[in-house]
């Protein structure tokens, strides 16, 4: 089984992000999104586990917020860019995306959770 995104997926991801970040998420974020993210990593679940490689899993965006994701990580879990393995289906866990808390499916859909006013 494959370790990264199939190509329909990270077609769906990049579709998605719409040529920015979406995590936009410190204060350094360049605002271009530069890589997949795995929000729940192959390490933890593996390539085995389904959802690590869908759209829900994956979320585009620039190597500062990138980096600040993988040396923060108990922050990141906090704002849903990282997915325990403990934890449900990667897109039934809310993320902040570009300060929207959000859903991301498997289809490449962004649906809000909270009230945008």
């Amino acid at each position: 089984m494959t370790t990264g995104f199939p190509k329909k997926v990270r077609d769906l991801i990049e579709t998605r992000a719409g040529g920015q970040c979406e995590a936009m998420w410190v204060l350094t974020c360049n605002g271009r999104p530069e890589q997949i993210h795995h929000r729940r990593p192959r390490g933890a679940g593996g390539s085995k586990a389904p959802a690590v490689n869908r759209a829900g899993n994956g979320i585009f965006i620039c190597e500062p917020c990138h980096r600040l994701i993988e040396s923060q990580r108990d922050a990141a879990r906090a704002a849903g860019l990282l997915v325990s393995l403990h934890e449900s289906h990667p897109a039934n866990v809310a993320v902040i995306r570009r300060g929207d808390l959000v859903l991301l499916d498997d289809f490449g859909g962004i649906h809000q959770l909270a009230v945008p006013f």
